[in-house]
């Protein structure tokens, strides 16, 4: 009978070692190593396993975790969004809301000008024609004065020119 661990010497020749042929080894040898590893490596397996299943678990609540997170920040974002699109829809139509009463402010700010320029045109006209007229009016003067002047010069001699004089100087010293 062959052992697994040969113990007691074999030939001569071959000295102490190990048999490796397993049909030559018996099976009691191999039950006892595997009931040895099972004895000695259970608490090593186990404390594997252990170490294993945690380490397992460990990664699924952080995974979990993790999704939550995710979950929670999309929550977040989408209700940011929401925000952001009801904030711009506002603005927009504060915007439309402001560009109407800025066009109408400019429409009532154009008609008062064109009214106010209206009345100044009609100012600057009325103040032309009252020139006009009055250079007219000078001139018609003008011209009446040289033409009487011109009949009384044509028309008056010494005397009554001496006449005249003396009616001016009185008038004259009069109101000096």
């Amino acid at each position: 009978m062959f052992h697994f661990l040969a113990l007691t010497p074999l030939a001569h020749s071959e000295g102490f070692g190990l048999n490796t042929n397993i049909l030559e080894t018996n099976i009691l040898n191999l039950a006892a190593v595997f009931a040895l590893l099972a004895y000695v490596g259970t608490d090593f397996v186990s404390s594997l396993l252990k170490t294993r299943k945690e380490s397992i678990l460990k990664s699924l609540r952080d995974a979990d975790e993790r999704y939550q997170d995710a979950v929670n920040q999309l929550k977040q974002a989408l209700q940011e969004l929401e925000t952001a699109r009801t904030n711009a829809a506002e603005i927009r139509r504060q915007s439309e809301i402001n560009a109407e009463a800025i066009r109408q402010r400019l429409e009532l700010l154009t008609q008062e000008e064109m009214a106010r320029l209206e009345e100044a045109k009609e100012t600057i006209i009325k103040l032309e024609e009252e020139k006009a007229v009055a250079e007219v009016c000078t001139k018609v003067i003008s011209m009446a004065l040289v033409r009487a002047e011109k009949k009384i010069i044509s028309s008056m001699d010494e005397a009554m020119h001496r006449r005249v004089m003396d009616m001016y100087l009185n008038l004259l010293r009069e109101v000096y």
